[in-house]
């Protein structure tokens, strides 16, 4: 009843302003039209379309399904770099029932915690919370089926190296680099789950790198190549699509880490799900 009563009572509206997106050269072009012109954005959606590795994810994803991406502000010089052809609108959190329209016809999507180096720690933290639940409760309206939360799995570093830290382990919610935000969109999304009104996927992401990290600093932190966590991405939003996302509990908590010899943060659940398999550690 506490829970219902907070899912219902919590709620905020939410709407948006649309934008299509092409290129010229380095030139971004966008034309501005009404929400009511597109009833729909895409079979999958992107929030955070101002984030840099959601550009990555979409142009990986784009090469399967049509993608379209919402944004929380108005968009940015660097968003140039996002594929030219996907349709990206522009969010206002107070009016659900536009968004609802928008976000009608998806059946899945992959949000992102908006990470801008100008935010203060105390504004991401809200932002988490309140944007993640007026997402969910716009998804919901519209009859979107499932989401994939792109969490970190910072928030299990705390233990201590002696551990293998799986998915049954709960968050360490201590220590300054504690990863509070992805916990409380982690919070917001376990509750719809709960009240089975979306299928949930929580992907909790080491840091995405470039290169193998030296062996000490590979077994102690939480890493993932960005390979890898393109591919485990990817493999996310093929299962929700698929007829194996109807067997598939409600919540679900998956780590997508890097093959340190050996790793802290086991990834057998991921392997089991998505075929996750990290690319070897070097010899």
């Amino acid at each position: 009843m506490l829970r219902r009563t907070w899912l219902k009572v919590t709620g905020l509206s939410a709407g948006l302003s649309s934008y299509s997106i092409s290129q010229v050269g380095a030139t971004l072009q966008l034309q501005v039209g009404e929400a009511s012109d597109r009833p729909h954005l895409a079979p999958v959606i992107l929030t955070a379309a101002d984030d840099p590795w959601m550009e990555q994810v979409a142009r990986r994803l784009q090469t399967r399904w049509p993608v379209g991406a919402i944004f929380w502000e108005p968009l940015r010089a660097k968003m140039g770099s996002v594929p030219k052809d996907l349709l990206a609108v522009q969010v206002d959190p107070d009016r659900r029932e536009d968004l609802q329209k928008t976000l009608s016809g998806a059946e899945v999507i992959v949000h992102f915690i908006p990470q801008r180096e100008d935010q203060r720690a105390e504004d991401r933290v809200e932002e988490a919370s309140r944007l993640t639940y007026q997402l969910l409760q716009g998804a919901t309206g519209a009859g979107v089926k499932s989401i994939v939360l792109v969490s970190s799995l910072k928030m299990m570093e705390p233990y201590g190296e002696e551990f293998l830290v799986d998915e049954d382990w709960q968050p360490a919610a201590r220590g300054p680099e504690f990863a509070l935000p992805e916990y409380l969109a982690e919070f917001v999304c376990r509750e719809f789950a709960r009240e089975k009104l979306l299928k949930v996927l929580v992907l909790r992401l080491g840091q995405i790198v470039d290169k193998f990290p030296p062996l000490e600093e590979a077994r102690r932190l939480a890493w993932v190549l960005r390979e890898d966590g393109l591919k485990a991405l990817e493999s996310a939003v093929e299962l929700l699509l698929g007829p194996r996302r109807e067997n598939l509990p409600w919540w679900n908590v998956l780590h997508v880490g890097g093959a340190s010899p050996p790793s802290r943060f086991p990834v057998r659940r991921a392997e089991r799900l998505l075929g996750y398999r990290p690319t070897p550690y070097p010899a």
